[in-house]
């Protein structure tokens, strides 16, 4: 897969198809995402190889999206084979403002089941 991945042009997110659920297409769609920014065009496909990504770009960039769409994938697929309370996600954001973009695109997806609650910690030494 990786050697289709690194030969595929990702112009669209449609262009995702072969790695991406029908829902998640959806949502970017309903959300108004048509084009993958360089970033996630790069990110999603090794993400979702199981290959870690480090990613540093600008803000606004598309990072929080290009770490996002892979994660749901991949709870999907696991709700799919019959593992819903499998592995879960813990995210860590170095400050309280990166939060907020997160839980607005995570919120606005698809429903078909994800849990919406959160919990955060602070620990930062000023709260």
């Amino acid at each position: 897969m990786a050697a289709e991945a690194e030969d595929t042009n990702f112009e669209t997110f449609a262009s995702f198809s072969y790695l991406l659920s029908p829902l998640i297409l959806r949502a970017l769609a309903d959300l108004g995402f048509s084009r993958p920014t360089l970033v996630q065009q790069k990110a999603i496909p090794l993400a979702l190889e199981n290959r870690d990504v480090l990613a540093r770009a600008r803000t606004g960039s598309g990072k929080t999206a290009a770490y996002c769409i892979p994660l749901i994938q991949k709870i999907l697929t696991a709700k799919a084979v019959g593992t819903p309370h499998g592995d879960r996600p813990v995210l860590g954001f170095p400050h309280k403002s990166t939060l907020g973009p997160l839980l607005r695109f995570v919120g606005s997806g698809p429903r078909g089941g994800f849990a919406t609650e959160h919990q955060s910690v602070d620990f930062s030494a000023d709260s």
